[in-house]
């Protein structure tokens, strides 16, 4: 599967919107992945931007087109290519959030002038970028992803449901293992955990999702991974949580 179809169906999915990049909203993981891929949403799927401290780089070709220059990094580009790939502080100021990338690690958006909700990091291969280009989407990542509410959810539990509906569409025998509230970036926020099998493999999704004020926009952080690997890439999740911020939209 390309890294574009599985971040469209990662969009569709928790963005239907759009947790890695990332039908999880991974249009632009993990990005609903997830981004994804992954709200990844991924996942079940980003104006000229004013100066910021340190070095800034613009992602999309013409800052002066607000449809396409959308995000910037206070840190540096992983490597110059045509690919969207960040690491450091990514910041998006067309959703109002920004979020830390591990260090080690980088995350991968949509090819510009397609627009940057989020991106997606494979976690089995933390640095790698083929898979961007359709050589193998990665088992185990997190997508990260801010999109308008265009379904009109009301509830959290309406996201919520949307990814189990995801799920059941990937894989089977797919578990709600625990729904907890919990708070994003000071944000009302919905902790959603799932075991669900895909090809004879265990997978868990842990999925959080906030809304905006006024309900939009829609974020999300989500982690899709084997069991055997669940508590170690879950590290990454909590840290990736943490670092979480809102901030001014443009």
């Amino acid at each position: 599967m390309s890294f574009m179809s599985a971040l469209t169906r990662i969009v569709v999915g928790t963005s239907r919107l759009g947790d890695h990049m990332l039908k999880q909203k991974v249009s632009g993981i993990i990005v609903a992945v997830i981004a994804f891929a992954c709200g990844a949403g991924l996942a079940h799927a980003l104006k000229a931007e004013p100066p910021a401290r340190g070095v800034v780089i613009a992602v999309a070709p013409k800052p002066a087109d607000a449809a396409r220059a959308e995000v910037r990094m206070q840190d540096t580009a992983a490597r110059a290519s045509e690919d969207a790939v960040f690491e450091g502080r990514y910041e998006n100021n067309v959703y109002g959030y920004s979020v830390e990338i591990p260090a080690g690690m980088v995350g991968l958006g949509a090819r510009p002038p397609a627009p940057q909700h989020g991106f997606g990091i494979d976690l089995d291969a933390p640095r790698s970028i083929s898979w961007v280009r359709g050589e193998g989407f990665p088992k185990s990542y997190v997508y990260v992803d801010g999109s308008y509410n265009t379904l009109e959810w009301e509830h959290l539990d309406d996201a919520v449901e949307s990814r189990l509906g995801f799920l059941r569409e990937k894989g089977e025998d797919v578990r709600l293992l625990s729904r907890t509230p919990t708070r994003l970036g000071g944000l009302r926020a919905v902790r959603a955990v799932a075991r669900y099998g895909v090809n004879g493999v265990e997978m868990v999704s842990d999925e959080t999702v906030a809304f905006g004020d006024g309900g939009s926009p829609v974020y999300t952080l989500s982690l899709s991974t084997p069991l055997t690997k669940y508590e170690w890439d879950r590290q990454t999740l909590e840290a990736m949580l943490k670092s979480w911020r809102l901030q001014p939209a443009e």
